[in-house]
Formats: structure tokens, C-alpha cells, sequence
């Protein structure tokens, strides 16, 4: 079981693959719980494999949420251990596929010596690792952010920076969804 290096010994930035930036959720998801997804994932990345268990310290944990309180992270972690998603995605030979994960796969309500204790879907670690196509995001750019919208907008957005013609075409209702 890996554990994962304070966030202070890291660098901030992170990449996140282009299917799971944009999944669609269909859990009741709120931006707490999406700050501790990117947190786990930023804190995973540098030994992310799908058959590891990666532990993170239950105080920098709360550090990085801004709060004290155990229970609140408890019902993040299980809120992100329940929520499916929806992920849209091309196999090797080039064939459409959509998978229901979560994104979480690991009982994180239990914590052993201060640690939470947690794994990733096995289909996002085998995204994450390898990602064709992903947007390079800023942990600490996530602790500001008090909506879940402005959250995903940041990540969708991070996917054309340093494009050749950085320009996203939305249409108003896909822009709502």
C-alpha cells in the first residue's frame, strides 16, 4: 500500500484525462466532493496503478477542505464511493464504448492510524495513468472555487490551453449540462 507525499513535497499541477474531465455525474455531487476527488487524484498520480491502495493522511485532508470536522469528509468519500458516472470512451480498436463507474471503488469511511485508506476505479486508473488527451490542472486552484460549475468549467477549459486554436464551440444548453 502506497503513501502518498504531503502535497507541500509535490508539484502542484497534475494532469487529468479528457473522459474523465468530462463524465457525466449521476449522483448528487457537491464541489466538496469533487475538491477531494481532484485532491486524491493530484495526490495519487505519482503511483497510480489499478491494483494499489493509496493512503493520505486524514489531517491534510481536512487542511485542504478547509475544515475540522471527520464527518464531513466521511460523507464526501462515501458520496464519491456511491455517485455513478457516465464515462465515454474509445477502445484500442477505435470503437465507441460509455462505462458506469464510480469514482471512488474503496470503503473510505473507515481509517486506519489517521489515514484514509482508498482506491480508483480500476477504468479511471487505466485513463489517469496514460491519458492521449487530458487538461493540466492546479490543485491549489480548486480550493477557491465554491461551485461545482465554476469547478468543471475550469477543468473543460483546461483541455485547450496551449492549443493550437484554443477555442470551445458550445452551444448554450450543452454549456448547461
Amino acid at each position: 500500500m502506497a503513501q502518498l507525499a504531503s502535497l507541500e513535497e509535490e508539484k502542484p499541477t497534475f494532469r487529468k484525462a479528457k473522459e474523465v474531465i468530462l463524465a457525466k455525474n449521476r449522483g448528487g455531487l457537491e464541489v466538496i466532493d469533487f475538491k477531494v476527488l481532484n485532491y486524491l487524484t493530484h495526490r495519487a498520480m505519482s503511483d497510480i496503478s489499478s491494483r494499489e491502495l493509496h493512503r493520505v493522511s486524514v489531517k491534510e485532508l481536512l487542511v485542504f477542505m478547509g475544515h475540522s470536522s471527520t464527518s464531513r469528509l466521511t460523507e464526501s468519500l462515501s458520496r464519491l464511493g456511491k455517485a455513478n458516472i457516465d464515462i465515454d470512451y474509445k477502445d484500442e480498436a477505435g470503437k465507441d464504448h460509455t462505462a458506469v463507474v464510480h469514482y471512488l471503488s474503496y470503503d473510505m469511511t473507515k481509517t486506519e492510524d489517521g489515514y484514509v485508506v482508498l482506491a480508483f476505479d480500476p477504468l479511471l486508473v487505466s485513463m489517469l495513468t496514460d491519458p492521449a488527451i487530458y487538461g493540466t490542472l492546479n490543485i491549489r486552484s480548486f480550493k477557491n472555487f465554491r461551485s461545482a460549475y465554476s469547478m468543471k468549467l475550469y477543468e473543460i477549459l483546461s483541455l485547450y490551453v496551449r492549443r493550437q486554436h484554443p477555442v470551445w464551440h458550445v452551444e448554450m444548453d450543452e454549456l448547461r449540462e
